[in-house]
């Protein structure tokens, strides 16, 4: 099927601001993550949690585990997303002040709650009311984000919260996984707790994927040198062990599995980079927006959100844009075949990003250089 072709205004640019900002904090936020993916094995305490293994009893064995130091370690990697997430706002604050500017018009905050129907309908009917009896004025004519904001705090604090939750709740599922696995293997206590450990920072799914090279590693299959993340520095070592039918030693199989555990570390703590630096640089210019509208800088009527594709978009990020043509409101969600849709990303890796588009005609203000 050929692949359709869509308006370049659909398509992110390669030199767009927000695709360099995320693209410039994210090796700094790759090696906090993987630094917390790396230390959360410590928190496994091995001769309590060896006790509940030895006598069966799995459930406790999760609960011994020190969950509340685990999400606090988490947070480390989470005040270069707040910063990244700030200077995604400083862009929207640019983008906002230089609508005004080209216009030559200035920023005013509206007082009182009311939309920009009311303020039209308020200088018709009454022509001689003052601006400033409906504005007030920010510093230098200007609109300046307030990163103190409690509606834009609370934002940062329930992400940050939910992103622990996602890797905490990924955490536990590692657990059972690797529990049911040594169930199934008839493996030692001391094994299955070794495990826990080595692997708690991985998802359930590259937890299992870890055992099944270890697997292959002792049945000498060949298909063990078709895994990207192993340490290709073994395979004429493991080729030598198929060619001659000599099993490999414990050593070897043990060196082979800890370098292909450190590199799926290192694979999750890029995976998770990628897309939250993409989360918190798009969500850094809603909260300036949404900061304008609360403030009364813009009406919430006068500023249309646009998806914008990066590279090798998926069907879903296709779909936003495709179904999303006259684009939406700040805090309205996009429409997709896996239903409503925020802001970018949407999967790992997405480097999607939202383009605001802002319609002065619609903020009652006059021009710039008029006397008050």
């Amino acid at each position: 099927m050929a692949k359709r072709i869509r308006e370049a205004r659909h398509y992110q640019r390669k030199d767009a601001a927000i695709r360099i900002l995320a693209e410039h904090a994210k090796p700094a936020i790759r090696r906090d993550f993987r630094a917390s993916l790396g230390h959360l094995g410590s928190l496994v305490p091995t001769e309590r949690v060896l006790q509940f293994a030895r006598a069966g009893d799995w459930f406790n064995v999760k609960r011994a585990i020190n969950w509340d130091h685990y999400r606090e370690v988490l947070k480390a990697p989470f005040g270069r997303l707040v910063k990244l997430r700030q200077a995604g706002a400083e862009l929207g604050v640019q983008k906002i002040n230089g609508a005004f500017a080209q216009a030559r018009r200035r920023v005013r905050f509206r007082k009182g709650g009311h939309d920009s129907r009311w303020w039209i309908s308020k200088r018709a009917s009454e022509p001689s009311v003052a601006l400033d009896t409906l504005f007030e004025k920010d510093i230098g004519d200007r609109f300046n984000f307030d990163v103190l904001d409690q509606s834009t705090q609370d934002r940062i604090r329930a992400a940050q919260d939910e992103l622990i939750r996602e890797l905490e709740t990924e955490a536990r599922n590692t657990i059972d996984t690797i529990v049911m696995n040594g169930a199934r293997e008839g493996l030692a206590a001391e094994d299955i707790v070794g495990d826990i450990r080595d692997m708690i920072g991985l998802t359930a799914r590259q937890g299992q994927a870890v055992m099944n090279y270890e697997n292959m590693l002792r049945d000498l299959d060949s298909d063990a040198l078709t895994r990207r993340l192993r340490n290709t520095e073994y395979d004429a070592v493991f080729q030598d062990a198929i060619d001659a039918g000599t099993d490999l030693s414990e050593v070897a199989i043990g060196n082979m599995v800890d370098d292909y555990i450190e590199n799926y570390l290192d694979y999750r703590a890029n995976a998770i980079a990628s897309t939250e630096s993409t989360r918190a640089a798009n969500e850094g210019l809603n909260d300036a927006y949404s900061q304008a509208i609360d403030r009364g800088a813009l009406p919430d009527d006068a500023v249309k959100r646009f998806w914008q594709l990066a590279d090798y978009p998926c069907p879903i990020c296709e779909s936003v844009v495709d179904m999303n043509q006259d684009g939406v409101g700040v805090d309205e969600d996009f429409d997709s075949i896996d239903g409503p849709q925020d802001n970018p990303p949407i999967h790992v890796h997405c480097m999607c990003s939202v383009e605001y588009h802002t319609d002065l005609d619609k903020v009652p203000d006059e021009p710039m250089g008029t006397e008050q």
